[in-house]
């Protein structure tokens, strides 16, 4: 719980700080007592009870705010540790990205040769086609004795 602001209220009164002057019966001494007349609205007092519940109420909130600071720490930790873990396991598919790119182009490579080759096999070769006994079509290859 943060801190909670008090809406504090002034004491309105038909005569603001009017005093009545009692005699005590002593020579120049008198009792002095408020002479305000109406009191339309008490307002907060200024006493031990309201300051305590202030130094308390900003006690709380700093106390609040210190564990809001701590937790907020933990998670930014918590997510500093995720986005590692995340980059590492992005470096890792990049890695295997890379050698199977490698790897396709070695095979492509490959497929070339052997397309080459067959070109050069094709050319130095004969074929037929032709229909056996039992009706199956046939394909002989008779390579060139060169």
């Amino acid at each position: 719980m943060s801190f909670v602001k008090k809406i504090w209220k002034n004491r309105q009164v038909e005569h603001a700080g009017r005093v009545l002057m009692i005699p005590t019966g002593t020579a120049n001494e008198y009792d002095v007592t408020r002479s305000e007349g109406e009191v339309t609205v008490a307002g907060d007092m200024f006493n031990e009870e309201t300051m305590n519940d202030l130094e308390d109420r900003i006690d709380r909130g700093i106390g609040d705010a210190v564990s809001d600071t701590i937790a907020a720490r933990e998670k930014v930790e918590q997510d500093v540790q995720i986005v590692g873990q995340t980059k590492t396991q992005v470096e890792q598919t990049a890695s295997v990205v890379a050698r199977d790119k490698t790897q396709t182009e070695d095979y492509r490579d490959q497929a070339k040769e052997y397309r080459d080759q067959a070109a050069g096999y094709a050319g130095a070769a004969t074929y037929s086609f032709m229909v056996d006994s039992e009706g199956f079509l046939c394909l002989h290859y008779k390579p060139d004795s060169n």
